[in-house]
């Protein structure tokens, strides 16, 4: 949920001075980027899964099957942690 806050601050900004561009579908769009992302240490390294809340990821721990030491768990805080090739 970080980022809400400012999400409704710029909305209010084009609201206030800019309203018709409301109006146009698809002028605003949200960039949701994942919190967490789990892939394999070895084996099948394109497989990556990505979560978008701490909720979801736990459920995935709890419902697989495998160790979970078998994989690479990525913790993601805004877009600075991100590497150039995820964005």
């Amino acid at each position: 949920m970080d980022g809400h806050h400012i999400k409704g601050l710029i909305l209010n900004l084009f609201d206030k001075f800019w309203p018709s561009l409301f109006k146009y579908f698809g002028f605003l769009k949200c960039f949701v980027t994942p919190l967490i992302k789990v892939s394999r240490k070895s084996g099948n390294e394109g497989e990556i899964n990505s979560f978008f809340s701490i909720g979801d990821y736990k459920r995935f721990v709890e419902n697989n099957t495998c160790d979970i030491s078998k994989y690479r768990v990525k913790y993601y805080k805004g877009l600075g942690t991100s590497t150039d090739v995820e964005g």
